[in-house]
Protein backbone atom coordinates (compact mmCIF):
# COMPACT_ATOMS: atom_id res chain seq x y z
CA UNK A 1 0.00 0.00 0.00
CA UNK A 2 1.24 3.55 -1.23
CA UNK A 3 1.39 5.94 1.73
CA UNK A 4 1.06 9.59 1.33
CA UNK A 5 1.64 12.54 4.07
CA UNK A 6 -1.77 14.79 3.50
CA UNK A 7 -0.59 18.35 5.29
CA UNK A 8 -2.83 20.46 5.97
CA UNK A 9 -2.07 23.28 3.66
CA UNK A 10 -2.58 26.02 6.26
CA UNK A 11 -1.19 24.11 9.40
CA UNK A 12 2.06 22.04 8.25
CA UNK A 13 0.49 19.34 10.30
CA UNK A 14 0.04 15.64 9.67
CA UNK A 15 -3.22 14.41 9.19
CA UNK A 16 -5.50 12.42 11.21
CA UNK A 17 -5.82 9.80 8.50
CA UNK A 18 -2.10 9.63 7.64
CA UNK A 19 -1.85 8.62 11.74
CA UNK A 20 -4.16 5.70 11.41
CA UNK A 21 -2.33 4.90 7.59
CA UNK A 22 -5.52 5.59 5.63
CA UNK A 23 -5.32 6.50 2.07
CA UNK A 24 -8.43 7.96 0.64
CA UNK A 25 -11.61 6.12 0.05
CA UNK A 26 -10.18 2.84 -0.44
CA UNK A 27 -8.80 2.98 3.50
CA UNK A 28 -12.55 3.67 4.76
CA UNK A 29 -13.57 0.64 2.92
CA UNK A 30 -10.97 -1.81 4.29
CA UNK A 31 -12.00 -0.01 7.72
CA UNK A 32 -15.78 -0.75 7.44
CA UNK A 33 -15.27 -4.19 5.99
CA UNK A 34 -12.82 -5.14 9.11
CA UNK A 35 -15.91 -3.68 11.32
CA UNK A 36 -18.57 -5.75 9.63
CA UNK A 37 -16.57 -9.28 9.94
CA UNK A 38 -16.21 -8.72 13.65
CA UNK A 39 -19.95 -7.94 14.45
CA UNK A 40 -20.97 -10.85 12.16
CA UNK A 41 -18.99 -13.36 14.26
CA UNK A 42 -20.48 -11.74 17.31
CA UNK A 43 -24.00 -12.16 16.01
CA UNK A 44 -23.56 -15.93 15.64
CA UNK A 45 -22.36 -16.05 19.52
CA UNK A 46 -25.12 -14.38 20.42
CA UNK A 47 -27.48 -17.02 18.23
CA UNK A 48 -25.74 -19.38 19.87
CA UNK A 49 -26.13 -18.36 23.51
CA UNK A 50 -29.83 -17.45 22.78
CA UNK A 51 -30.85 -21.03 21.56
CA UNK A 52 -29.13 -22.66 24.49
CA UNK A 53 -31.11 -20.44 27.31
CA UNK A 54 -34.37 -20.87 25.25
CA UNK A 55 -33.44 -24.99 25.47
CA UNK A 56 -32.96 -24.77 29.18
CA UNK A 57 -35.59 -22.63 30.09
CA UNK A 58 -38.02 -24.94 28.04
CA UNK A 59 -36.75 -27.63 30.34
CA UNK A 60 -37.48 -26.05 33.62
CA UNK A 61 -40.92 -24.96 32.39
CA UNK A 62 -41.55 -29.18 31.36
CA UNK A 63 -40.57 -29.49 34.74
CA UNK A 64 -42.22 -27.23 36.66
CA UNK A 65 -45.32 -28.33 34.38
CA UNK A 66 -44.88 -32.07 35.58
CA UNK A 67 -44.37 -31.31 39.19
CA UNK A 68 -47.57 -29.38 39.14
CA UNK A 69 -49.39 -32.42 37.83
CA UNK A 70 -47.83 -34.99 40.46
CA UNK A 71 -48.73 -32.53 43.19
CA UNK A 72 -52.29 -32.84 42.35
CA UNK A 73 -52.32 -36.26 41.50
CA UNK A 74 -51.06 -37.10 44.92
CA UNK A 75 -53.11 -34.78 46.71
CA UNK A 76 -56.12 -36.40 45.31
CA UNK A 77 -54.54 -40.17 45.63
CA UNK A 78 -54.38 -38.48 49.10
CA UNK A 79 -58.05 -37.76 49.80
CA UNK A 80 -59.17 -40.97 48.29
CA UNK A 81 -57.20 -43.18 50.83
CA UNK A 82 -58.58 -41.12 53.56
CA UNK A 83 -62.10 -41.64 52.26
CA UNK A 84 -61.24 -45.48 52.01
CA UNK A 85 -60.04 -45.39 55.41
CA UNK A 86 -63.42 -43.97 56.62
CA UNK A 87 -65.14 -46.54 54.29
CA UNK A 88 -63.35 -49.28 55.86
CA UNK A 89 -63.88 -48.22 59.62
CA UNK A 90 -67.69 -47.98 58.72
CA UNK A 91 -67.25 -51.27 56.93
CA UNK A 92 -65.58 -53.49 59.84
CA UNK A 93 -68.50 -51.84 62.18
CA UNK A 94 -70.84 -53.83 59.95
CA UNK A 95 -69.34 -56.79 59.19
CA UNK A 96 -69.04 -57.71 62.97
CA UNK A 97 -72.85 -56.83 63.32
CA UNK A 98 -73.41 -58.86 60.44
CA UNK A 99 -71.70 -61.70 62.32
CA UNK A 100 -73.94 -63.49 63.94
CA UNK A 101 -73.95 -67.16 65.30
CA UNK A 102 -75.98 -68.27 61.62
CA UNK A 103 -73.73 -66.56 59.47
CA UNK A 104 -70.47 -67.70 61.13
CA UNK A 105 -71.15 -70.46 63.91
CA UNK A 106 -70.73 -73.08 61.52
CA UNK A 107 -67.41 -72.22 60.10
CA UNK A 108 -64.61 -74.99 60.95
CA UNK A 109 -61.02 -73.51 61.28
CA UNK A 110 -59.79 -72.34 58.30
CA UNK A 111 -62.68 -71.22 56.87
CA UNK A 112 -63.75 -68.20 55.88
CA UNK A 113 -67.32 -66.77 53.99
CA UNK A 114 -67.21 -63.32 52.20
CA UNK A 115 -70.03 -61.05 52.17
CA UNK A 116 -68.92 -59.09 48.85
CA UNK A 117 -68.96 -55.44 47.67
CA UNK A 118 -71.36 -53.19 49.50
CA UNK A 119 -72.07 -49.49 49.01
CA UNK A 120 -72.52 -47.56 51.87
CA UNK A 121 -72.41 -43.15 52.18
CA UNK A 122 -72.63 -41.86 47.95
CA UNK A 123 -70.48 -43.84 46.06
CA UNK A 124 -68.14 -45.38 48.85
CA UNK A 125 -68.25 -49.04 49.53
CA UNK A 126 -66.25 -51.83 51.35
CA UNK A 127 -66.11 -55.67 50.96
CA UNK A 128 -66.32 -57.61 53.87
CA UNK A 129 -64.90 -61.20 54.58
CA UNK A 130 -64.75 -63.19 58.14
CA UNK A 131 -62.41 -65.86 58.85
CA UNK A 132 -62.16 -68.34 61.83
CA UNK A 133 -58.55 -68.27 62.79
CA UNK A 134 -58.76 -70.82 65.70
CA UNK A 135 -57.18 -74.21 66.02
CA UNK A 136 -59.33 -74.92 68.88
CA UNK A 137 -62.68 -75.20 71.15
CA UNK A 138 -62.66 -71.62 71.35
CA UNK A 139 -63.67 -70.02 67.68
CA UNK A 140 -62.09 -66.81 67.29
CA UNK A 141 -62.71 -64.92 64.37
CA UNK A 142 -61.16 -61.98 62.05
CA UNK A 143 -63.82 -59.41 60.65
CA UNK A 144 -61.33 -57.82 57.85
CA UNK A 145 -62.98 -54.83 55.21
CA UNK A 146 -61.55 -53.32 52.36
CA UNK A 147 -62.70 -49.70 51.53
CA UNK A 148 -62.63 -48.07 48.15
CA UNK A 149 -64.32 -45.08 46.67
CA UNK A 150 -64.32 -45.76 42.64
CA UNK A 151 -62.73 -42.98 40.66
CA UNK A 152 -59.19 -42.32 38.71
CA UNK A 153 -57.42 -42.16 42.40
CA UNK A 154 -59.29 -45.39 43.90
CA UNK A 155 -56.94 -46.12 46.67
CA UNK A 156 -58.05 -48.63 49.19
CA UNK A 157 -57.39 -49.24 52.30
CA UNK A 158 -58.06 -52.75 54.74
CA UNK A 159 -58.72 -52.70 58.42
CA UNK A 160 -59.05 -55.77 60.94
CA UNK A 161 -60.75 -56.87 64.30
CA UNK A 162 -60.09 -60.25 66.43
CA UNK A 163 -63.48 -60.94 67.83
CA UNK A 164 -65.37 -63.79 69.61
CA UNK A 165 -69.14 -64.70 70.16
CA UNK A 166 -69.87 -64.42 73.77
CA UNK A 167 -73.06 -65.34 75.61
CA UNK A 168 -76.01 -61.89 75.61
CA UNK A 169 -75.25 -61.80 79.56
CA UNK A 170 -77.82 -59.14 80.90
CA UNK A 171 -75.91 -55.94 81.98
CA UNK A 172 -76.72 -55.16 85.90
CA UNK A 173 -75.98 -52.29 88.13
CA UNK A 174 -73.40 -54.15 90.65
CA UNK A 175 -72.30 -51.90 94.17
CA UNK A 176 -69.85 -53.82 95.65
CA UNK A 177 -70.65 -52.28 98.94
CA UNK A 178 -73.74 -50.84 100.06
CA UNK A 179 -75.99 -48.27 98.36
CA UNK A 180 -78.24 -45.64 99.12
CA UNK A 181 -80.67 -43.98 97.33
CA UNK A 182 -81.99 -40.62 98.64
CA UNK A 183 -83.55 -39.49 95.45
CA UNK A 184 -85.55 -40.67 92.80
CA UNK A 185 -83.93 -44.18 91.08
CA UNK A 186 -85.73 -45.13 87.76
CA UNK A 187 -84.10 -48.54 85.86
CA UNK A 188 -85.62 -50.02 82.48
CA UNK A 189 -84.11 -52.28 80.75
CA UNK A 190 -84.95 -55.44 82.71
CA UNK A 191 -81.43 -55.75 84.53
CA UNK A 192 -80.90 -56.71 87.98
CA UNK A 193 -79.46 -54.14 90.37
CA UNK A 194 -77.25 -55.56 93.36
CA UNK A 195 -75.84 -53.95 96.47
CA UNK A 196 -73.40 -56.90 98.20
CA UNK A 197 -73.70 -55.20 101.53
CA UNK A 198 -77.22 -53.38 101.72
CA UNK A 199 -79.84 -51.53 99.47
CA UNK A 200 -81.43 -48.44 101.54
CA UNK A 201 -83.75 -46.69 99.90
CA UNK A 202 -84.28 -43.56 101.73
CA UNK A 203 -85.98 -41.78 98.97
CA UNK A 204 -87.70 -43.98 95.65
CA UNK A 205 -86.47 -47.05 93.60
CA UNK A 206 -88.40 -47.88 90.37
CA UNK A 207 -87.34 -50.62 88.33
CA UNK A 208 -88.85 -53.22 85.84
CA UNK A 209 -85.79 -55.81 86.88
CA UNK A 210 -84.93 -57.66 90.02
CA UNK A 211 -83.38 -55.92 92.86
CA UNK A 212 -81.45 -57.81 95.11
CA UNK A 213 -78.27 -57.76 98.00
CA UNK A 214 -76.56 -60.36 100.00
CA UNK A 215 -77.40 -57.92 102.95
CA UNK A 216 -80.95 -56.25 103.57
CA UNK A 217 -83.39 -54.37 101.50
CA UNK A 218 -85.32 -51.55 103.06
CA UNK A 219 -86.97 -48.32 102.16
CA UNK A 220 -89.30 -47.48 99.02
CA UNK A 221 -88.48 -50.15 96.19
CA UNK A 222 -90.81 -50.47 93.59
CA UNK A 223 -89.84 -53.80 91.64
CA UNK A 224 -91.57 -57.03 91.19
CA UNK A 225 -88.76 -59.05 92.08
CA UNK A 226 -86.69 -58.46 95.16
CA UNK A 227 -84.13 -61.01 96.53
CA UNK A 228 -81.65 -61.52 99.04
CA UNK A 229 -78.45 -63.82 98.31
CA UNK A 230 -76.03 -65.75 100.09
CA UNK A 231 -72.79 -65.05 98.45
CA UNK A 232 -71.95 -61.63 97.27
CA UNK A 233 -71.73 -61.16 93.48
CA UNK A 234 -68.42 -59.91 92.05
CA UNK A 235 -68.20 -57.18 89.23
CA UNK A 236 -65.97 -57.44 86.50
CA UNK A 237 -62.88 -55.60 86.62
CA UNK A 238 -62.82 -51.74 86.74
CA UNK A 239 -60.13 -51.46 83.39
CA UNK A 240 -60.02 -54.25 81.44
CA UNK A 241 -56.78 -56.09 80.24
CA UNK A 242 -55.56 -54.57 77.15
CA UNK A 243 -58.24 -51.36 77.12
CA UNK A 244 -55.28 -49.46 76.97
CA UNK A 245 -53.81 -50.96 73.66
CA UNK A 246 -56.33 -48.71 71.46
CA UNK A 247 -55.88 -45.37 73.36
CA UNK A 248 -55.72 -42.39 71.10
CA UNK A 249 -54.30 -40.07 74.05
CA UNK A 250 -52.47 -40.42 76.90
CA UNK A 251 -52.08 -38.30 80.10
CA UNK A 252 -49.38 -38.80 82.20
CA UNK A 253 -46.55 -36.73 84.16
CA UNK A 254 -48.04 -34.06 83.41
CA UNK A 255 -48.33 -34.38 79.42
CA UNK A 256 -51.27 -34.87 77.12
CA UNK A 257 -49.71 -37.34 74.41
CA UNK A 258 -51.74 -37.25 70.86
CA UNK A 259 -50.56 -40.86 69.37
CA UNK A 260 -52.33 -40.96 66.55
CA UNK A 261 -50.17 -37.75 65.77
CA UNK A 262 -46.85 -38.71 67.24
CA UNK A 263 -47.40 -35.05 69.06
CA UNK A 264 -47.44 -34.25 72.81
CA UNK A 265 -48.49 -30.88 74.88
CA UNK A 266 -47.30 -30.19 78.18
CA UNK A 267 -49.72 -29.29 80.74
CA UNK A 268 -49.05 -26.38 83.07
CA UNK A 269 -50.94 -25.20 86.34
CA UNK A 270 -51.95 -22.00 84.35
CA UNK A 271 -53.49 -24.12 81.87
CA UNK A 272 -52.64 -25.14 78.39
CA UNK A 273 -55.88 -24.72 75.89
CA UNK A 274 -58.50 -27.21 76.99
CA UNK A 275 -56.09 -28.79 79.41
CA UNK A 276 -54.43 -27.99 82.85
CA UNK A 277 -52.87 -29.67 85.57
CA UNK A 278 -54.54 -29.03 88.97
CA UNK A 279 -52.61 -31.05 91.25
CA UNK A 280 -50.31 -33.73 91.25
CA UNK A 281 -51.19 -36.71 89.01
CA UNK A 282 -54.71 -34.24 88.83
CA UNK A 283 -55.90 -32.66 85.72
CA UNK A 284 -59.24 -30.56 84.43
CA UNK A 285 -60.35 -31.01 81.18
CA UNK A 286 -62.34 -28.11 79.75
CA UNK A 287 -63.15 -30.04 76.23
CA UNK A 288 -61.83 -32.94 74.78
CA UNK A 289 -61.75 -34.49 71.70
CA UNK A 290 -63.35 -37.35 70.67
CA UNK A 291 -61.17 -41.09 71.38
CA UNK A 292 -60.19 -43.10 73.64
CA UNK A 293 -58.00 -41.87 76.73
CA UNK A 294 -55.94 -43.30 79.31
CA UNK A 295 -55.21 -41.18 82.55
CA UNK A 296 -52.11 -41.80 84.86
CA UNK A 297 -54.18 -39.50 87.59
CA UNK A 298 -57.77 -37.99 87.84
CA UNK A 299 -59.78 -36.08 85.62
CA UNK A 300 -62.14 -33.39 86.23
CA UNK A 301 -63.83 -32.84 82.95
CA UNK A 302 -66.37 -29.70 82.25
CA UNK A 303 -69.26 -29.53 80.45
CA UNK A 304 -69.17 -31.78 76.88
CA UNK A 305 -71.32 -32.02 73.46
CA UNK A 306 -74.89 -30.60 73.38
CA UNK A 307 -78.63 -32.65 73.31
CA UNK A 308 -78.70 -34.09 69.74
CA UNK A 309 -74.58 -33.75 69.29
CA UNK A 310 -73.35 -36.50 72.12
CA UNK A 311 -69.38 -36.79 72.02
CA UNK A 312 -67.77 -39.97 71.55
CA UNK A 313 -65.01 -40.76 74.20
CA UNK A 314 -63.93 -43.11 76.85
CA UNK A 315 -61.93 -42.28 79.39
CA UNK A 316 -59.62 -44.95 81.76
CA UNK A 317 -58.04 -43.49 84.35
CA UNK A 318 -55.73 -44.64 87.70
CA UNK A 319 -57.23 -42.20 89.96
CA UNK A 320 -60.87 -40.83 90.03
CA UNK A 321 -63.23 -39.12 87.04
CA UNK A 322 -65.84 -36.11 87.89
CA UNK A 323 -67.61 -34.86 84.90
CA UNK A 324 -69.81 -31.60 86.33
CA UNK A 325 -71.85 -29.06 84.41
CA UNK A 326 -74.46 -30.77 81.77
CA UNK A 327 -72.23 -33.32 79.38
CA UNK A 328 -73.81 -35.46 76.86
CA UNK A 329 -71.44 -38.20 75.75
CA UNK A 330 -71.26 -41.57 74.52
CA UNK A 331 -68.36 -44.83 74.71
CA UNK A 332 -65.90 -44.71 72.01
CA UNK A 333 -64.29 -47.61 72.95
CA UNK A 334 -65.30 -51.24 71.49
CA UNK A 335 -66.20 -52.18 74.73
CA UNK A 336 -69.05 -49.60 75.30
CA UNK A 337 -67.07 -48.44 78.30
CA UNK A 338 -67.22 -45.14 78.97
CA UNK A 339 -65.61 -44.27 81.97
CA UNK A 340 -63.41 -46.64 84.07
CA UNK A 341 -61.88 -45.09 87.31
CA UNK A 342 -59.76 -47.38 89.63
CA UNK A 343 -60.72 -44.31 92.18
CA UNK A 344 -64.19 -42.88 92.66
CA UNK A 345 -66.48 -41.73 89.92
CA UNK A 346 -68.72 -38.42 90.35
CA UNK A 347 -71.29 -37.84 87.32
CA UNK A 348 -73.16 -34.36 87.24
CA UNK A 349 -75.84 -33.88 84.97
CA UNK A 350 -80.24 -32.68 84.06
CA UNK A 351 -81.90 -35.18 81.81
CA UNK A 352 -83.16 -34.22 78.70
CA UNK A 353 -86.80 -34.98 76.96
CA UNK A 354 -84.47 -37.46 73.87
CA UNK A 355 -81.01 -37.64 74.80
CA UNK A 356 -78.48 -39.26 77.51
CA UNK A 357 -76.06 -37.92 79.55
CA UNK A 358 -74.19 -40.69 79.50
CA UNK A 359 -74.23 -43.47 77.31
CA UNK A 360 -71.88 -46.31 77.99
CA UNK A 361 -70.99 -48.43 80.67
CA UNK A 362 -69.71 -46.79 84.04
CA UNK A 363 -66.73 -48.66 86.30
CA UNK A 364 -65.85 -47.41 89.64
CA UNK A 365 -62.74 -48.94 91.61
CA UNK A 366 -63.95 -47.07 94.57
CA UNK A 367 -67.42 -45.52 94.88
CA UNK A 368 -69.59 -43.69 92.28
CA UNK A 369 -71.65 -40.50 93.51
CA UNK A 370 -74.63 -39.11 91.89
CA UNK A 371 -75.99 -35.47 91.82
CA UNK A 372 -78.82 -33.17 89.79
CA UNK A 373 -80.92 -35.36 87.80
CA UNK A 374 -78.17 -37.37 84.87
CA UNK A 375 -79.71 -39.75 82.54
CA UNK A 376 -77.18 -42.94 82.11
CA UNK A 377 -78.00 -45.23 79.23
CA UNK A 378 -75.76 -48.05 80.45
CA UNK A 379 -74.63 -50.51 82.86
CA UNK A 380 -73.11 -48.85 86.19
CA UNK A 381 -70.67 -51.26 88.86
CA UNK A 382 -68.95 -49.94 91.83
CA UNK A 383 -66.62 -51.95 93.72
CA UNK A 384 -66.14 -49.97 96.98
CA UNK A 385 -62.47 -50.63 97.33
CA UNK A 386 -60.25 -48.15 99.24
CA UNK A 387 -58.88 -45.21 96.75
CA UNK A 388 -55.51 -45.95 95.04
CA UNK A 389 -52.44 -44.87 97.17
CA UNK A 390 -52.24 -40.96 96.24
CA UNK A 391 -55.70 -40.59 95.07
CA UNK A 392 -58.21 -38.18 96.88
CA UNK A 393 -61.41 -39.67 97.93
CA UNK A 394 -64.39 -37.64 95.62
CA UNK A 395 -67.35 -39.75 97.02
CA UNK A 396 -67.92 -40.99 101.07
CA UNK A 397 -70.18 -43.37 99.68
CA UNK A 398 -72.44 -45.05 97.12
CA UNK A 399 -75.05 -42.75 96.91
CA UNK A 400 -78.15 -41.55 94.76
CA UNK A 401 -78.27 -37.83 95.39
CA UNK A 402 -80.47 -36.16 92.89
CA UNK A 403 -82.69 -38.15 90.68
CA UNK A 404 -80.92 -40.87 88.02
CA UNK A 405 -82.77 -42.23 85.57
CA UNK A 406 -80.38 -45.45 84.24
CA UNK A 407 -81.49 -47.24 80.85
CA UNK A 408 -79.77 -51.08 80.19
CA UNK A 409 -79.77 -53.39 77.39
CA UNK A 410 -80.80 -56.60 78.63
CA UNK A 411 -81.77 -59.58 76.47
CA UNK A 412 -81.77 -62.10 79.12
CA UNK A 413 -81.61 -65.89 76.81
CA UNK A 414 -80.60 -63.90 73.99
CA UNK A 415 -78.56 -65.46 70.91
CA UNK A 416 -74.77 -64.62 71.61
CA UNK A 417 -73.35 -61.45 69.79
CA UNK A 418 -69.71 -60.62 68.33
CA UNK A 419 -67.59 -58.80 70.92
CA UNK A 420 -64.63 -57.56 69.40
CA UNK A 421 -61.21 -58.61 72.09
CA UNK A 422 -58.24 -57.12 69.93
CA UNK A 423 -57.41 -53.87 69.08
CA UNK A 424 -57.74 -53.00 65.07
CA UNK A 425 -54.56 -52.64 62.89
CA UNK A 426 -55.31 -51.05 59.53
CA UNK A 427 -53.05 -50.30 56.32
CA UNK A 428 -53.25 -48.64 52.84
CA UNK A 429 -53.08 -50.43 49.90
CA UNK A 430 -52.40 -49.18 46.53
Amino acid sequence: MRRTRVRDERSGMVSWAERIGLRGDDDSATLAGRRGAAWRGEEGYVLLWALFAFILLSGFAALALKSGGSQRRMSKATASWNDSFYAAEAGLQQVIQFATDTLVGGLAPGDSVDLGWRTIAGSAQYRGVVYRIDDGPHALYLARSTGRVPGLFSGRTTTSAVFTLAANEPDALVFNRGLTIQGIMEITGGCRVHANEFLHVPGELRTDGPVSSSGTVTGNVRSDDVQQFTDSQQPSPVIPPGFCDSADYRVQDGWLVDISRADSMLLGSSGSGDWERTGAREYRAEAMAEGIYCVDGSLTVEDMGSPGSSERISIAAQGFVKFVDNPYIEAAHDTDILIAAEGDVSLHGEKHPNNPNYKGEIRAGSQCGLVSRPWVQGAMSCLGNPDPPGVRSIVTDNTIVGNLELTTRCNVGGPPVPRPIRARAWQHEY
